[in-house]
């Protein structure tokens, strides 16, 4: 079939209709070949899939929304006044989430200035935590008015580039019934495909393609329709859209060409992907190009990192980066680890294959290694060195998490002295506090008999600090004779300035006589510091008690590289700012990953 480019939107238009009309009525099921097959029979549409627990700062989870009442039964119907959606959310203070007072001091055109400067990519489990408080709770709307898009859509659209596509959904699923904002109704659609929900998916496009006939649309209702055993009126999408390739991802018509039979369809790049075409890929099982794993989405890595369309070492790959901006679970990262294949001469030896092929596959098979060690002292001696290869050449938290629970089952003893050091930074990089404070109790109490645990004790000691697990009666010495055992060392100087400056922030008073030590050699230092005008706002906001204005640009600040990378001068404003607007552990939890990150 021929069609005009002229005549492109009516024809397109006039397949919406169909498809709303009546031509997607089946309910997606299995995908099937597209080309001449006999009909199937009407499937009954199936149940919707449950929505997973939503998890919740604080412990607990909440659970999925109940589900509508049977057909049939009696409804009570009140009138209610209308609800904003700019006010809803799934959490409230009880759950972990912040006071419905949360905007407090801040109008609609404020709040959401400060959302659109959030960062796209959080790396910080802490950050993780505060960004998801801050787009859940449920709170009072802030007045005024605001033109583009609303405040509920810049928190899914932000939760969604978070990569946290489960807490955005549950976020659509409480707003009132209606909305009809673009980027509200495409996030939804394209979250179901992350999910590899695609009844769920495609009944939103069913519903949604009449009024939206722009290539993205029809790129959808081509899929549902193949999906829903209608090849052909599929295959005239496709072809219509063919007419306008430039506007379509190459990854769509090779996706059709595969599900509709063609035995060597196949491509060679996949830049730019949205989460459609993932789907699509992975139902047409067509290998995933090797710069699939060059996107930045978390949301999409995760998707990679589990598809079956994917090679091994690109799955791999795309699990640790999705770890690492939180989109991807360390139980998930540990289930992709076990399966990872492996040479046999490498499983033999996996400290040796680990000292010279040190990647995501070196530390899946020394994770595995670890896993099936049952002796504490064995399981030790790998989990030290694959901390320190990490430390040394990258990949130091994705190893940590995966050898977690392994970590764990291991306890302070006298003959794993040599092992405090390590294991206590591991506990306090994984945000376990109170285990790190058993080794950190362990070499403390060894230290008068035994110059290893001495050593281990003040080596930790800028850790259990920070944490709020040394005595603060003590700290003024500890952290003199911390400084005196460290001060030889290559970089102490910048290590120093960093926990002075951080215990500053938490409260605590150096004494100047150590600032002046480290002032070092007077070279200029490389650092990245907030704007003035950021660094002003987070403190106008933390002065004036605006907590929802606070912890956002206490987000900002930090940016997507977070505590981990951020300039000490920006780590210490946001942890200023959010012991001022009472966050007390969320301020220490920052701290530390700073404290991790930076070497101490």
């Amino acid at each position: 079939m021929t069609v005009s480019r002229a005549s492109l939107p009516v024809a397109l238009a006039a397949l919406a209709v169909l498809a709303a009309q009546g031509a997607m009525a089946q309910d997606v099921g299995a995908p099937v070949q597209l080309g001449p097959r006999p009909s199937p029979p009407a499937a009954a549409p199936p149940a919707a899939a449950p929505v997973p627990p939503i998890e919740v700062p604080g412990g607990g989870v909440m659970a999925a929304p109940p589900s509508g009442a049977p057909l049939g039964t009696p409804v009570e119907v009140q009138v209610l006044g209308a609800v904003d959606p700019d006010s809803v959310g799934v959490i409230d203070a009880g759950q972990g989430g912040f006071p419905v007072d949360l905007w407090r001091g801040a109008d609609r055109v404020r709040v959401a200035r400060v959302l659109s400067l959030l960062p796209r990519r959080v790396t910080s489990p802490t950050m993780r935590n505060l960004a998801r408080r801050l787009l859940l709770s449920r709170v009072r709307a802030p007045s005024g008015t605001l033109e583009g898009p609303s405040l509920l859509a810049r928190r899914v659209s932000a939760l969604f580039r978070m990569g946290d596509t489960e807490s955005a959904l549950a976020l659509l699923r409480n707003a009132p019934p209606g909305h009809s904002e673009e980027s509200l109704i495409r996030t939804e659609v394209e979250g179901h495909f992350l999910l590899n929900d695609n009844a769920g998916a495609c009944r939103q496009v069913r519903a949604q393609v009449q009024d939206r006939p722009d290539p993205y649309w029809q790129q959808a209702v081509a899929y549902c329709l193949a999906l829903s055993g209608q090849p052909g009126k599929a295959t005239l999408i496709a072809d219509i859209l063919a007419e306008r390739a430039g506007d379509v991802n190459p990854a769509f018509f090779a996706a059709m060409d595969a599900i509709g039979g063609m035995k060597n369809a196949q491509l060679d790049s996949l830049k730019d992907p949205a989460a459609l075409h993932v789907a699509m890929l992975r139902t047409a099982n067509l290998q995933l190009p090797g710069d699939a794993a060059s996107v930045r989405s978390g949301s999409l890595l995760r998707a990679i990192a589990v598809s079956p369309s994917a090679a091994f070492d690109m799955r791999l790959d795309a699990a640790e980066r999705a770890l690492a901006v939180g989109a991807l679970s360390p139980e998930a990262l540990r289930e992709i680890y076990a399966s990872a294949p492996a040479d046999p001469a490498a499983a033999q030896q996996p400290l040796t294959y680990a000292e010279q092929s040190w990647g995501p596959a070196a530390r899946a098979l020394l994770a595995r290694s670890v896993a099936g060690q049952s002796v504490p002292t064995a399981q030790a001696e790998a989990l030290q060195r694959g901390y320190r290869l990490g430390l040394e050449r990258g990949g130091y938290r994705p190893f940590v998490m995966a050898s977690l629970p392994q970590l764990l089952e291991i306890a302070p003893a006298g003959e794993l002295t040599w092992f405090a050091r390590d294991a206590g930074a591991a506990l306090f990089a994984a945000g376990r506090v109170d285990q790190a404070g058993r080794w950190y109790d362990f070499v403390r109490a060894e230290a008068a008999r035994n110059d290893e645990a001495r050593a281990a004790a003040l080596a930790m000691w800028p850790l259990a600090h920070l944490a709020g697990i040394a005595a603060d009666e003590d700290a003024a010495a500890s952290r003199a004779a911390w400084w005196q055992a460290v001060s030889a060392e290559k970089g102490a100087a910048g290590r120093a300035q960093r926990q002075f400056a951080l215990s500053e922030a938490l409260g605590a008073a150096v004494d100047p006589a150590l600032w002046h030590a480290v002032l070092g050699d007077g070279a200029p230092l490389a650092v990245s510091v907030p704007s003035p005008a950021l660094r002003h706002a987070l403190a106008a906001a933390a002065q004036g008690g605006r907590l929802g204005e606070g912890v956002a640009l206490a987000l900002v600040v930090l940016g997507e590289e977070g505590p981990a990378r951020a300039g000490t001068i920006a780590v210490e404003a946001a942890v200023r700012a959010l012991r001022a607007l009472g966050l007390e552990p969320e301020a220490r939890a920052l701290a530390l990953e700073a404290a991790v990150a930076g070497g101490l």
